[in-house]
């Protein structure tokens, strides 16, 4: 880097000199790093294209901003560097540091110090750096600049007298000006969680930027050490550990003089107090982790602190309208946030799986944890933990009233969102002996438990939760009985639910809760169903429905007509089963619900055509039952339709799609760590053997393997892939008009409806079925009928008289 005389240096006719005398020398020279820049292409290409005056992007201020020790002076110096070797400030770069500074007056002096002009009493600084930058090509870093920002003013009026200067500004806050194009710094890339089944190599985790520069610098503290596959994914831990924030793996690599990474990663519960001990020559705000941090909310005024505290009670994230709730005392929670995302104490959080839910928040768990000390250094601890459990019990209490509806997946969604929230107000509910509160959040997010699969973390809670002798209300008590009963249903301990059950019918009756007496009644005839008594299960069911109908509970009586409807096909009787399930269906689709649907009744009405030896008709069941299960995301039921599939597959010979689909589904299960409810477990159990004996042990072992080996997406195509010889369903459509392309009922409603000329959301509405569901009908009906097009596919069934 050059030490350049601007006089020296100009030569163009058009640009004005200032006589010698004004300046004792050349700018400043940028200061050189002691240790090399890790990573950061993406953002050296990105801020280096937006500073060159040449490469069209025009910004004269860029401010870089992120959290202390992100490593926003670092990048701005190696940046620098790089404009100066490609001469693209031909008149200087001068590095103005301000972290010394308090006093926003004293920003323009230092400019002019770095700038390394001459004092004139006879004119103020201010009026001296406009003439002296007032035709010059410079660039001013000014460094460090969150604790002067009420200077930001005298920075534009320097652009607007200087029109070819260009500034970047280093800062932990956003400038209060409109003019900046702002850069977050993010934290060096981290490594993905490991995945046993197929762990990166020491190469690949070695090429990711936050295991570099921790074992640079780990090898710079001691010599000796190197990455080796048993310490490489030591290594990716602790950095994601550290939020992959420079300043703090600077700080534990170091540590390797005294501490193997294993045990340097045992410490890391309590970061602050390991990740001190910086170098000497370093600032003493970067000297210690927990003086980076200091540093920044001790810029902060009295509100703003408060806010940043009780924020830090937050694992995980947190949504605005959760702020907003009441977990901030700020008189405005949008300001607040706002606030502390300009001083990059909070960040914005990219939604993982795209959905448009509102502003979620995180905080830097390093950051977290100087929050939460603060926090109990000023005594606030228990109120700001019951806030936050309070303001999550509202959410999940919410989320539970709609958890059987048409909004159900956009709440499993949200609280699966906040999870790590829920886990710390139960947590917290249970330690502090706030009992009622405990029971409230575990009875509000068993369905979330069942649901999700969490049911080994269900059921712990809800043990933690219902103590004898506890002081629960007797009604709740009988709720979270009933989670904790269909947890152990689920894991099929039958004798733990049995008794979960009982003792909540018990309370409910005893109460005269009818709500949870219906629940209670429910859940005792699906466990005797389960169990074989089929007399117990109805007679639980009978009652369930008595209850629900004095009621007028809609989804109550479907639920007791599907379970009576289960009862009959168990007996044997297919035909007053398939009547309970039509009952069933029409109270679902009264209360415009597709759960019920999709749960169950499609796949039981298959199950019921194949024990009557109609195949095809339980096929294409099946097939809209597993259709409409893998819409609405009921992953649980994908493997009893799967094996029902793969029976058909076997009826027809087919015995590689049967070892397939069986495969797949036996993978299923295993990863939800849900076992086959009794009959499908038979039913898989009992095809095994037979498809084996048809295609020989290799040709099984094969095709069953390859099976297991498919994602979820593909078993569902595979298995509603149309077969060479397509079902053939008899209904009241078809009775009366020709079918020869084999269309199934459901097919031949949808036809009609493409004749009506209706789109795929009102085929949706009309047939309480998803767009996504419509539009597997559609490409399956244009298959079927050889045609390429929707009104092909209407002019052909006008045609041929198919509706």
């Amino acid at each position: 880097m050059s030490s350049r005389n601007p006089v020296e240096r100009v030569s163009s006719p058009s640009i004005s000199l200032l006589p010698v005398i004004e300046q004792e020398q050349g700018i400043a020279q940028i200061p050189a790093p002691q240790t090399s820049l890790v990573g950061r292409d993406r953002e050296i290409t990105t801020i280096h294209a937006l500073l060159n005056p040449a490469g069209g992007a025009g910004v004269r201020l860029l401010t870089l901003t992120g959290p202390g020790g992100v490593g926003k002076t670092r990048l701005a110096l190696h940046v620098a560097a790089a404009l100066d070797r490609a001469d693209t400030f031909p008149d200087g770069i001068a590095f103005v540091p301000l972290a010394a500074l308090l006093d926003p007056d004293l920003v323009l002096p230092e400019i002019s110090r770095a700038l390394r002009l001459r004092e004139s009493p006879d004119e103020p600084v201010r009026d001296r750096l406009f003439r002296s930058l007032a035709c010059r090509r410079v660039l001013l870093i000014l460094d460090n600049f969150e604790q002067v920002v009420d200077a930001a003013p005298c920075v534009t009026d320097l652009l607007v007298a200087c029109p070819r200067l260009t500034v970047l500004v280093t800062s932990r806050q956003a400038l209060p000006i409109s003019a900046q194009h702002r850069f977050p710094v993010p934290p060096l890339a981290l490594p993905p969680q490991s995945d046993p089944a197929s762990p990166l190599s020491v190469a690949e985790l070695a090429a990711i930027e936050a295991v570099d520069l921790f074992a640079g610098r780990a090898a710079a503290s001691d010599p000796s050490f190197t990455l080796t596959p048993a310490i490489a994914p030591v290594v990716a831990e602790i950095c994601r550990r550290l939020d992959g924030l420079p300043l703090a793996i600077e700080l534990a690599a170091a540590r390797c003089r005294l501490l193997s990474p294993a045990a340097l990663l045992a410490r890391l519960e309590h970061r602050l107090p390991l990740l001190s001990g910086g170098s000497l020559d370093l600032p003493a705000r970067h000297r210690t982790l927990r003086a980076t941090i200091a540093w920044s909310y001790n810029l902060l005024d009295p509100d703003e602190q408060s806010s940043f505290r009780e924020l830090s009670v937050c694992t995980g994230g947190i949504a605005l309208d959760c702020v907003e709730r009441g977990l901030s005392a700020a008189p405005s929670a949008l300001d607040a946030v706002a606030s502390l995302i300009d001083k990059s104490l909070i960040q914005r959080m990219e939604q993982a799986d795209g959905a448009d839910t509102g502003p979620r928040f995180v905080m830097l768990e390093t950051i977290r944890e100087f929050g939460l000390e603060q926090l109990e250094l000023h005594g606030e601890t228990a109120i700001v933990r019951r806030t936050h459990a309070q303001t999550f019990l509202a959410l999940a209490e919410e989320a539970s009233a709609y958890l059987t509806g048409s909004q159900k997946d956009v709440w499993l969604n949200r609280l699966a969102r906040e999870q790590d929230n829920l886990r710390a107000a139960l947590s917290w509910a249970v330690e502090s002996g706030e009992v009622e509160m405990a029971a409230r959040l575990a009875a509000a997010l068993w369905p979330f438990w069942r649901q999700r699969f969490h049911v080994a973390e269900g059921r712990g809670w809800l043990t933690r939760v219902l103590q004898p002798g506890d002081r629960i209300a007797p009604g709740l008590r009988a709720k979270a009985l009933v989670g904790a009963g269909t947890l152990a249903w689920v894991e099929q301990d039958y004798e733990a639910a049995r008794a979960r059950f009982a003792e909540a019918l018990t309370l409910a009756r005893a109460v005269d809760d009818a709500a949870a007496t219906g629940q209670a009644l429910l859940a005792l005839g699906r466990l005797a169903a389960d169990r074989g008594n089929q007399p117990g299960a109805r007679s639980a069911f009978d009652a369930a429905l008595s209850l629900f109908q004095q009621r007028t509970d809609e989804a109550g009586i479907a639920n007791s007509l599907h379970g009576l409807a289960l009862v009959a096909h168990n007996e044997g009787d297919g035909d007053l089963s398939a009547a309970l399930f039509d009952d069933a269906l029409r109270h679902w689709r009264e209360l415009g619900r597709p759960w019920g649907l999709s749960c169950c009744i499609h796949g039981h009405l298959g199950d019921i055509a194949r024990a009557q030896g109609d195949i095809e008709r339980a096929t294409a069941l099946y097939r809209e039952s597993l259709i409409l299960n893998h819409d609405h995301g009921h992953t649980e039921n994908l493997s009893w339709l799967l094996i029902g599939l793969a029976a058909g597959a076997m009826h027809d010979r087919n015995g590689t799609l049967a070892a397939r689909l069986l495969g797949a589904a036996g993978f299923l299960r295993e990863a939800l760590d849900a076992p086959l409810r009794p009959g499908g477990r038979a039913d898989y159990e009992s095809l095994i053997p037979t498809v084996r004996a048809h295609l020989g042990d290799g040709a099984f072992a094969s095709a069953f393997a390859a099976g297991r080996a498919l994602s979820t997406e593909d078993a569902v195509a595979e298995a509603l892939a149309p077969d060479p010889e397509p079902a053939r369903l008899p209904s009241a459509t078809c009775a009366t008009a020709p079918n020869p392309h084999h269309l199934s009922r459901r097919e031949i409603e949808v036809l009609e409806l493409l004749v009506a000329g209706q789109a795929n959301q009102e085929i949706a509405d009309t047939l309480f079925i998803s767009v996504p569901t419509v539009k597997v009908h559609v490409r399956n009906v244009l298959a079927k009928l050889g045609v390429p097009t929707r009104s092909a596919a209407a002019a052909l069934a006008y045609q041929q008289g198919l509706v």
